[in-house]
């Protein structure tokens, strides 16, 4: 843990941070989104013994300051304040992910109006147990009348056995759904996920997949790191998986076509090439009537709009050509949206799929026009067969509420001045920035023009 106390009374030197960072704001970007990087302000004053309290942060890359894709703080204020508002149970200064150094420590708490829990997610399919020295999970009374319980997860050393999606929830959420992903969009959980900074695979205990014909499986092959490289290839010879999309939180998403596509997958790092481990695919066969395929949103993650720009969501869904359907947009409050000033509602249309013979995909689009903050929030993409089965996906929509070009930087503490000691082995510095477009950074001394390197 680093120290933040106020050292006892010795030779030092001020020094002031001339070190200016100065930005070059690179190519504009459609979605608007806004990120935060990060270079650790380490252990400036170690002399008392005092521990730190980690701030929770979009991203904690303690090296490089890889710059993560994250709202602004506006804008996940907002958001924040719509889940309050809703009951939804609250992780502290939660944002969408973290990525901690190796052996690092961290804590993250969470309260709501009734009891909570954390449950830990490696894989869909495989938890993270508390264990000791590693990983431990306690409860507690927050003091907070609106929301008197509380429940905290402490990392003790960040490894890539620890990497995964963790969710705060209530106990009495817990078995009203399949999958975990379907209770924050009913304020029934907030969750972020938890990457560490190391060359590694996120480690697999159960590395068999069970897919179903003419659907969509993920295999969890992924980095540790946010910014980690991973590949699936097939079996002994290595072929090339042609696979629908990868996420560095998820993985590998493959459309099943046939029974054939059962066996062995093979993952590798392509960071560490002494990384790598075995997946093994069971292809079943499954009734077309028996339920309604999950849809597909595009963007498959959080959206982010300008104020006053437009938003577009796109909606697809899987279903056999005999199968007669409907699809339709909600929001947060279960309101079927319908088409007005603002909100356009496409009609919704079939066409031949692109992959499956048997297959047609249908399709829905919602365009909101001169958005405003209060069409931040989460929109559901809802579809039913003839049957009466039902599914439905969510997607959680930012509203950035700036000029077209913006940036901010403050000093993680907001320090001035460092003091630093004499006998000091080294200093870091941990610069925020919220930008839109997307900046590129460098360092310099006594505002020099000469960029800092590394080493020098």
């Amino acid at each position: 843990m680093h120290n933040l106390s106020r050292p006892r009374r010795r030779p030092h030197r001020r020094w002031q941070p001339a070190v200016i960072c100065l930005l070059i704001i690179a190519q504009m970007v459609d979605f608007g989104a806004t990120n935060e990087a990060y270079d650790m302000l380490d252990d400036l004053m170690d002399q008392n013994g005092s521990p730190e309290v980690l701030q929770n942060q979009p991203d904690f890359d303690l090296d490089s300051g890889y710059p993560g894709i994250s709202p602004t703080n506006e804008a996940n204020d907002m958001l924040r304040d719509l889940m309050v508002q809703n009951g939804a149970p609250e992780i502290l200064q939660n944002q969408p992910d973290f990525e901690l150094e190796v052996d690092s420590m961290m804590e993250l708490s969470c309260q709501g109006t009734e009891p909570v829990k954390w449950i830990i997610k490696r894989t869909p399919d495989e938890d993270i147990e508390p264990e000791p020295e590693v990983l431990l999970i306690e409860e507690f009374k927050t003091g907070v009348a609106e929301k008197p319980f509380g429940s905290r997860v402490t990392i003790l050393k960040a490894t890539p056995e620890i990497v995964g999606r963790y969710y705060c929830l209530y106990e009495s959420a817990e078995d009203t759904v399949d999958d975990l992903a379907e209770l924050p969009p009913l304020y029934k959980a907030d969750s972020t996920y938890i990457f560490v900074k190391d060359q590694q695979m996120v480690p697999v205990l159960n590395p068999v997949v069970h897919g179903v014909q003419y659907a969509d499986v993920i295999i969890p092959c992924k980095p540790s790191s946010k910014d980690g490289m991973v590949e699936l290839v097939k079996d002994e010879h290595e072929m090339p998986v042609n696979h629908g999309g990868f996420s560095n939180t998820r993985g590998f998403t493959i459309l099943v076509k046939s029974l054939e596509q059962s066996g062995l997958y093979k993952c590798r790092s392509l960071n560490n090439t002494e990384n790598e481990f075995h997946f093994e695919l069971h292809v079943n066969e499954a009734s077309i009537t028996e339920y309604i395929r999950k849809p597909q949103i595009e963007p498959q993650d959080d959206a982010f709009v300008k104020k006053g720009g437009t938003l577009k969501l796109n909606c697809t869904v899987n279903v056999a050509h005999d199968v007669q359907f409907n699809m339709w947009w909600q929001k947060s409050d279960k309101k079927r949206i319908e088409t007005d000033s603002r909100f356009t509602v496409s009609s919704v249309s079939a066409e031949q799929h692109p992959d499956l013979a048997h297959n047609k995909l249908g399709r829905i689009e919602l365009t909101v026009k001169r958005v405003t903050v209060e069409d931040a929030g989460y929109y559901w993409c809802q579809v039913r067969d003839h049957n009466n089965h039902e599914n439905n996906r969510a997607v959680k929509v930012y509203v950035i509420d700036h000029g077209e070009d913006f940036i901010r930087l403050t000093e993680d503490n907001n320090l001035s001045f460092i003091n630093v000691s004499i006998n000091k082995r080294d200093v870091r510095i941990r610069i925020k920035y919220s930008a839109h477009p997307t900046p590129v950074f460098y360092w310099t001394k006594d505002n020099e023009d000469k960029p800092l390197i590394h080493g020098e």
